[in-house]
């Protein structure tokens, strides 16, 4: 199925309003990669583009997770995966050690030691397509809610996230399929359209039935140049099609090896959780902390830590001489006018002191 460019994107902007290069370029990649791998399915087009729009916060191409305000739930949820480096990226924010396993096995990238994988867009399409396609995300298929019988796209949000913002995603799918449908381009209707005359004898059948099959298995490429396969890999995934075949894709490697990322820590209890963990399991070993520090081998990360810990700890230290400081004042002086009263009122001559009370100046004190 092949789009008209033109008329997909002045629709789009009747719909949704302007659009900048960077959304306009990642909107030609989606495009484009369903026209290669035959998506014939406008309905699971649409939600698919609905949820790129939503995730990826209107830009269009793959994004690394937001980091949410410190005290709010969100960010005591990412407070638990966030540290370990494997934080959201992707068109969906893929998180958590154990989602970038699964989905290595087939994307055809080891995005364990390479988390930054997904945010190239080639390798960020195929998570997003076989996990919301084979229901890796949450367990549930696109196709329990788009299929033959039925269009849900509201309950469709539970291939991603539940039922958050299901009812703004959906109202964006109407709107896309609105837009696909008129911008399909006029070969495509008629190739479609010769296509299902062909298998069932019919000279006239409608190009609906053309916009909503099911995703068809599309062809391999076999004239891709294999000769670097250090760069990309092969792996087969399904798409939930009815003939149960399966679709070789071939994994971008355009991005390159890094290691896990382990974004800086922020707030005080995180940065002195971040120092102490160090010292104990990661670069800074405590035998040879002190003389780190004496060399001057000392990290920059720690130097910062220094700087932003040492005014809580000056002022906090001369705020509490401050107050032991009048505390003191305030308690000699009311155990001072206590033993002047007690030695000028003949009548607490029987008064006695348990401790003794402490003076080192009596003459002054006998009136």
């Amino acid at each position: 199925m092949i789009f008209d460019r033109t008329k997909f994107f002045k629709l789009y902007r009747s719909k949704f309003g302007a659009l900048n290069q960077i959304s306009v370029d990642g909107l030609e990649f989606l495009i484009d990669r369903f026209e290669k791998d035959n998506w014939t399915d406008i309905r699971l087009i649409s939600y698919v583009l609905s949820t790129c729009k939503h995730e990826t916060a209107d830009t269009y191409q793959p994004i690394r997770e937001y980091r949410a305000r410190a005290g709010t739930k969100m960010r005591i949820v990412q407070d638990k995966y966030w540290l370990s480096g494997y934080f959201g990226r992707g068109y969906v924010m893929l998180t958590w050690l154990k989602n970038y396993e699964l989905l290595s096995n087939k994307v055809g990238g080891d995005l364990v030691k390479a988390p930054d994988l997904a945010l190239s867009p080639n390798i960020a399409f195929e998570i997003l397509v076989v996990g919301m396609l084979q229901g890796l995300f949450t367990g549930k298929k696109l196709s329990d809610f788009i299929n033959s019988s039925e269009c849900d796209y509201v309950n469709a949000r539970r291939t991603v996230n539940g039922t958050d913002k299901a009812l703004l995603v959906a109202g964006y799918a109407e709107n896309f399929e609105s837009i696909l449908k008129k911008s399909v381009s006029t070969e495509t209707r008629a190739a479609a359209a010769s296509a299902d005359a062909e298998q069932i004898g019919s000279a006239q059948q409608p190009v609906e039935a053309a916009e909503n099959s099911i995703v068809a298995s599309p062809p391999v490429d076999n004239s891709a140049d294999t000769s670097n396969t250090s760069q990309r890999a092969d792996t087969i995934v399904n798409t939930g099609a009815e003939s149960g075949e399966a679709r070789k894709i071939e994994a971008a490697g355009d991005a390159p090896p890094v290691s896990v990322p382990t974004p800086p820590a922020t707030g005080f209890l995180g940065k002195l959780g971040a120092t102490i963990g160090g010292l104990f399991t990661g670069s800074i070993v405590l035998p040879s902390f002190v003389e780190k520090v004496f060399s001057g081998e000392v990290s920059q990360g720690l130097i910062d830590l220094i700087k932003f810990v040492f005014p809580y700890l000056f002022f906090g230290a001369i705020g509490g001489l401050i107050i032991w400081f009048i505390a003191k004042k305030l308690n000699n002086f009311a155990l001072t006018h206590l033993f002047v009263t007690t030695n000028t009122d003949t009548t607490k001559k029987d008064i006695v002191f348990t401790p003794p009370l402490e003076t080192t100046d009596t003459k002054t004190l006998n009136l």
